[in-house]
Order: structure tokens, then C-alpha cells, then sequence
């Protein structure tokens, strides 16, 4: 897409922060604020049903699908006039707790899993994707709302470890978000 707005991605486990920074920027960068699963319209209702059901993860996946499918969509839009966009959460959530915990892996390969993840997405990739690392128990005494099934310590410290390997493998920047609200900021500034 000539021309196009930057597209910036905010991914970590619950409590790392992500949130609170993606609004930041979202703020400072004049960007469009998109989140997944979104909490409020259109495939809101997905949010509520993954997180209150015992779902296999195949179905949580295509749940996850179709509302990426939308999302993109519409980012595709707002870059295409130049808009710079802001996403939290998004196909490394799915890989995480989807593919790796959810063990999506004893039933389809990562390249087939992959490969219907791009299709969703309209094979539109993010310019950066930030990694907010934090230390599960820190993360579970800033969650708070009503917890859910993906936040237990267990359940934070396996996503930890799967959101750092990936973060590896694919190059994706990793923010200490055991930090401060303004050194975490800061950190993320550095690599815009």
C-alpha cells in the first residue's frame, strides 16, 4: 500500500500493560484504536464467549477468525488513507493461546495454522509488534477486573514463556513492562 499509515501491534499477557500503552500511543500517534476481541459492536459477543466457555481450541480459533477477518478489514481501510492504526491483540494471541496451550498443535501444523491466520487477515502484517513481558504474578495484582479462565498464574506463566519464544523466532520487540507507566513509555518510543 503506498503511502499507507503505520501499523503498530501491542501483544503480552494479561496485566502487562499493553492496554494503557496502546491508548497512549493510539493518543500521541493520531491513530485508530483497534482491539481484539473488541469489548464493545460488531463480534463483541466473541470476548464473552471465549472467556466464560469451556471452548476446544479449534473453535476458539475460527471464533478468533472471523472477528479478525472484520478488524482487518477495517484497518486495511484507515491505511489506505494514510491513518496510522494501533491494534491490541492479535494472531500471537492466537498462537499462544490457541496453538501452544491450547494445543491446537497435536491437530494442525503451525505453516497450515499460519497460513488460514494470513488468509483472515487479508495477509496484511503489522510494521512493528511490541511484546510487553512482565512477571505473571506482578501482571495478576494489576488485573483489576473480574478475572478469567486465561488468568491464573499457571495459565500467565506458559503464555509468558510461549509470547517470548515467538517473540524470538519472528523478531518482534520486547518491552520490560515490570517497569513504570513512564519508563515502559519510554522504552516504546525507542523503537518508533
Amino acid at each position: 500500500m503506498k503511502n499507507r499509515g503505520k501499523f503498530i501491534l501491542f501483544e503480552g499477557i494479561s496485566g502487562s500493560g499493553k492496554t494503557t500503552q496502546a491508548k497512549i500511543f493510539s493518543r500521541s500517534l493520531k491513530a485508530s484504536y483497534f482491539k481484539e476481541p473488541p469489548q464493545k459492536g460488531d463480534f463483541s459477543f466473541i470476548r464473552e464467549i471465549v472467556t466464560k466457555k469451556n471452548l476446544d481450541a479449534l473453535t476458539e480459533f475460527f471464533l478468533f477468525l472471523s472477528q479478525r477477518r472484520y478488524i482487518y478489514l477495517e484497518i486495511e481501510k484507515v491505511l489506505k488513507k494514510g491513518k496510522n492504526v494501533i491494534l491490541e491483540r492479535s494472531f500471537p494471541s492466537s498462537y499462544v493461546y490457541q496453538f501452544d496451550l491450547g494445543k491446537l498443535r497435536k491437530i494442525i501444523s503451525f505453516e497450515e495454522f499460519s497460513l488460514i491466520d494470513k488468509r483472515a487477515r487479508n495477509f496484511l502484517e503489522p510494521d512493528k509488534i511490541f511484546v510487553f513481558d512482565i512477571d505473571p504474578k506482578l501482571a495478576l495484582k494489576r488485573i483489576k477486573v473480574e478475572k478469567h479462565k486465561y488468568e491464573k498464574l499457571k495459565i500467565l506463566k506458559k503464555a509468558r514463556r510461549s509470547y517470548l519464544n515467538y517473540a524470538k523466532k519472528f523478531s518482534w520487540t520486547i518491552i520490560n513492562a515490570n517497569k513504570n507507566l513512564e519508563e515502559v513509555t519510554e522504552e516504546v518510543l525507542k523503537f518508533l
